[in-house]
């Protein structure tokens, strides 16, 4: 019989930047995720588009599976997958269950891994600028959960062991809903009623919520269910240096939830400047792009130009040399032109070249060829390859680029592009009769997306039309509405207004002017 393996790994505290690279890359690889309530989607977004992803969330008092059906699930899935991931919020062995679940499959002989997460205990209070240990306020702190296997509730003498701790931060996971109550038994175990608190919900994450109390104030708050979950709360003096140290507070995008729609191949730029303003990014990534080409038509397009061109330049170069005019011979090289090949995206490129090493095509067959640009990123991407752009247009869009072709009388254009995707450049060209000629090297594929549970956003980034058509095809269109979403380009936000968006577009058509302009929005 066919076994797999299950890792059981923590997701950390929400924030894409508290998950551990080692569990980023078995999300990648896995065959099956079964992820809890506390797994944010940025994290599950990480995923293989092949993997089967389970919902077996647990939030405070609904359980949407009992633990003796996920232990179960874990135990069947490992028949049938190589790779089994049980991903969960915090670190397993943290008031994770993941002691319980690694027991379980010792007993039944099926190989496991424990991956160790970033503990919310720890890191949620620093995302609001709250120390646990202090020299002036705190040497220690006691970590205590209001839930057990079974009911379970703090009796007196518990109370009053804890009420006595001196110089320690208290933390209470999974409280929230009984926060007064906590609040008055400590005051009546002993502790002082003035002592300061705070109440974290979502933390970590773009919705998350800081409450501060002193005891006696918490003690008074009659209905807990204006606190979300998952939350925890924390006594101590500690919680009074929130304000001076919360360092994210600072950031421009704090307590904003951007999706973006990118595919995965182009989103990382993006979504890294956006993070690192302070945002939580989601990519939903609707569209993925593959290589996809004629194999002929690209053989035949290069049909042994360099040799011919090679020709050439023998020939002119010894009459020029017999002539001695070397002044005369740099120009005619300057003005050699076989025709313009334009490129209309940075990923076009890297596919260009990657079909070039692939079908063992000389890069020198581009001699003679003008090579055009849509805008800077392309030009950087070509760069990269050891090409400088002849042609960019100062506004970086396709016709824009189109216009200066036509402008300069252009002839043998060759436009390299996506299949299924109507093309301004190609068509402005056509209609301007211009001899140009569409090779088609990668195909846009749409998918709906299976993740994306919370639809609460405010903000969303599309940098084209058809990421506006894929994210907006995924749901209910009058979702988005009223929405704001910044845009990359005319025909993007034209399609996003079409859709109800409320729209900003950038200056330029590149992700730092897209960057800039959200930045000025902001300000």
């Amino acid at each position: 019989m066919k076994k797999g393996k299950v890792y059981i790994a923590g997701a950390g505290a929400g924030d894409v930047g508290c998950l551990t690279l080692k569990v980023k890359d078995i999300i990648e690889k896995a065959d099956i995720i079964l992820y809890d309530n506390l797994v944010s989607d940025e994290i599950l977004s990480f995923s293989s588009p092949k993997a089967v992803l389970v919902d077996v969330g647990k939030i405070a008092s609904f359980h949407k599976l009992k633990q003796e059906d996920t232990n179960n699930l874990l135990i069947e899935f490992s028949k049938k997958y190589d790779i089994v991931l049980r991903l969960k919020g915090g670190t397993p062995f943290v008031f994770g269950r993941g002691a319980e679940e690694a027991e379980v499959l010792l007993k039944n002989d099926v190989d496991f891994e424990i991956m160790q997460g970033v503990s919310s205990v720890t890191s949620v209070p620093e995302s609001m600028g709250i120390p646990l240990t202090h020299r002036e306020f705190a040497s220690s702190f006691y970590v205590v959960t209001g839930r057990k296997k079974r009911d379970f509730d703090l009796n007196e003498d518990d109370y009053k062991k804890i009420a006595s701790l001196k110089d320690t931060t208290l933390v209470f996971m999974m409280s929230v809903a009984k926060a007064n109550i906590i609040a008055q038994n400590l005051i009546s175990a002993g502790k002082d009623k003035y002592t300061k608190v705070a109440i974290i919900s979502n933390g970590t994450l773009a919705n998350a919520q800081k409450y501060e109390y002193t005891l006696e104030g918490l003690s008074q708050v009659e209905d807990t269910g204006i606190f979300d979950t998952p939350g925890m709360l924390i006594v101590g003096e500690v919680v009074e240096l929130s304000d001076k140290l919360n360092s994210s507070s600072k950031k421009l995008l704090n307590g904003k939830r951007i999706i973006i729609n990118v595919p995965k191949e182009k989103g990382d730029k993006l979504q890294k400047k956006l993070y690192n303003l302070g945002a939580q990014v989601l990519n939903v990534s609707t569209n993925c792009l593959e290589k996809k080409y004629d194999r002929k038509e690209i053989l035949n397009f290069f049909d042994n130009n360099y040799e011919r061109q090679l020709k050439i330049l023998q020939e002119e170069i010894i009459k020029e040399v017999n002539e001695k005019n070397s002044n005369k011979l740099l120009k005619k090289l300057k003005n050699i032109n076989n025709g313009y090949i334009c490129f209309t995206s940075a990923y076009a490129v890297d596919i260009f070249f990657d079909i070039l090493k692939e079908n063992s095509i000389d890069i020198r067959q581009l001699f003679g060829y003008k090579i055009c640009v849509v805008g800077s990123a392309t030009s950087d991407k070509l760069k990269s390859y050891g090409i400088m752009s002849d042609i960019m247009p100062n506004i970086y869009d396709a016709k824009s680029l189109a216009e200066e072709l036509i402008n300069q009388r252009a002839k043998k254009v060759i436009c390299i592009l996506p299949h299924n995707i109507q093309s301004d450049l190609y068509t402005k060209l056509l209609e301007n009769n211009i001899d140009c000629v569409r090779i088609n090297i990668y195909e846009k594929k749409s998918k709906k997306v299976k993740i994306y549970r919370e639809k609460t956003d405010d903000i969303y980034v599309f940098t084209s039309s058809s990421s506006v058509t894929g994210l907006v095809n995924s749901y209910e269109k009058e979702h988005f509405r009223g929405r704001l979403a910044f845009c990359i380009g005319t025909q993007t936000k034209k399609t996003a207004e079409q859709y109800g968006f409320n729209t900003v577009m950038s200056d330029n058509a590149t992700i730092d002017e897209l960057i800039r302009c959200i930045e000025k929005y902001y300000a």
